[in-house]
């Protein structure tokens, strides 16, 4: 190496130095540089490249200032970092002081950037061949990591000073990805802290992590979950393409706040998940939807169970209880049926012994109506017909008692009025008909009050 600055008076004792000791470079004292074309290096009309070396094993540092400014490894093997032992610091580039690193360490990675540090406990030996940060009790390493001899992962490393005091002064330290904009303009990202996109901060516990999306600096909180968005929507704009999951029995499912859990389709398959309140059956039962049969077992109703609607108490298979909320009339359950070409009916009962059971009363339908202010009906019956076919018969009520055994008494109808002690009734009739024809009587062929 030379310099353009003349050496007044060492000139001739310089040349024969360098004569005797080639390559070698010497302290020059009072060696000012006045003018700003000074320079270290060599000029345009060097052949071979130019060399800054040390040939002993010493450290080569870069000053401004009086101030170490950077400094360059020599050959160190055999070192100890954080207990790690047998680390090859060789080569390693620093920029920074390193002074308040405990113990003055060398640069720890390839390229290590230090500004005041005073911690490495995030430091591992499997940093090497990447870049490392140090500012006060943090760290940071953006590099390789070896897994295997085929195999060298990149790696985004903070660390956190959180088990040295004791968990944290102010927590965990965050991985945040913030974008910034010119400061000129009015966006969040235009402002002195920037748009935070994302952030990934771990848990108090140091045993699982968090990663947030939206901008929590913003918001003053931080990610609470594996994966928390903070705002707006989540959109999967291709879903999978494979076939359809009809076999899986589990979905996703919201609170309140925001956090998903899963729970059990309704028994969508045999054997399905514990939440089987209900049951879908396949195409060939045209996907009806069922419930209260089979064996019951764990959340699973089954053939003992009853289903009700409106109150909490159920007395049969189906309950249903309605409170009537407006001044007109209302209905409990309303059933309209459009038929067919065939017959229709609006309610169908079936009342039988199950097998193997012998019941004393079998009812069709018992109903009961209590305290009409006008009225009281058990069951009002209407039979209307619109049609002009003379072969159509009409009946307001057609009952037919069909006897296959031995019965000491068989009744196509039969009424019965009980009028208690406490009853008062002016007439009372068993069983009442009548007809009514408003057009003459070649429009009607017969006619019955009760038949």
């Amino acid at each position: 190496m030379r310099t353009r600055t003349r050496i007044t008076g060492l000139i001739s004792f310089s040349l024969l130095w360098a004569t005797a000791t080639l390559n070698a470079q010497v302290t020059v004292e009072s060696n000012t540089i006045l003018t700003p074309n000074e320079f270290v290096g060599c000029d345009v009309n060097s052949l071979v490249e130019l060399q800054v070396r040390h040939d002993g094993n010493f450290p080569i540092d870069w000053y401004t200032a009086a101030i170490r400014r950077v400094t360059l490894s020599p050959t160190l093997l055999g070192q100890t970092v954080n207990g790690y032992t047998g680390l090859n610091l060789s080569g390693h580039l620093g920029i920074g002081s390193f002074a308040a690193l405990p113990g003055t360490p060398p640069p720890l990675t390839m390229l290590h950037l230090d500004n005041g540090g005073t911690e490495v406990a995030g430091y591992r030996p499997w940093m090497r061949t990447g870049t490392s940060m140090s500012e006060a009790s943090e760290w940071m390493y953006v590099g390789f990591k070896r897994e295997s001899a085929d195999r060298i992962d990149a790696v985004i490393n903070w660390a956190d000073n959180r088990e040295i005091f004791g968990g944290g002064q102010f927590g965990p330290d965050a991985l945040r990805m913030v974008f910034t904009s010119p400061p000129t303009t009015t966006s969040v990202s235009g402002s002195l802290n920037g748009l935070e996109i994302a952030r990934l901060i771990p848990d108090v516990s140091g045993d699982e992590g968090y990663f947030g999306i939206g901008d929590y600096f913003n918001a003053g909180v931080n990610p609470t979950e594996r994966l928390d968005v903070l705002d707006g929507s989540v959109r999967i704009r291709q879903l999978p393409t494979e076939l359809e999951a009809d076999n899986l029995t589990q979905y996703v499912v919201v609170d309140p706040t925001g956090v998903l859990g899963w729970r059990f389709l309704p028994n969508p398959v045999p054997g399905g998940g514990a939440d089987c309140d209900w049951s879908i059956a396949n195409a060939v039962n045209n996907f009806n939807m069922r419930t209260a049969l089979g064996t019951a077992g764990g959340d699973c109703p089954g053939d003992i169970s009853h289903v009700s609607i409106g109150t909490t108490g159920a007395q049969g298979k189906l309950t249903v209880l309605e409170t009537a909320t407006v001044p007109q009339l209302e209905h409990a359950v309303h059933v309209t049926m459009d038929g067919d070409d065939g017959d229709s009916n609006g309610i169908f009962v079936q009342v039988r012994p199950a097998a193997g059971a012998s019941s004393d009363v079998m009812r069709g339908i018992e109903v009961t109506s209590r305290d009409g202010m006008e009225l009281t009906y058990g069951i009002e019956c209407n039979a209307e017909v619109s049609t002009q076919d003379v072969d159509t018969d009409m009946f307001g009520i057609f009952s037919r008692a069909t006897v296959s055994g031995t019965l000491d008494e068989a009744l196509g109808g039969r009424g019965t009025v009980l009028c208690t002690s406490n009853g008062s009734a002016r007439q009372l009739y068993g069983l009442s008909g009548t007809t009514n024809n408003a057009g003459s009587l070649s429009n009607v062929q017969t006619m019955y009050g009760v038949h």
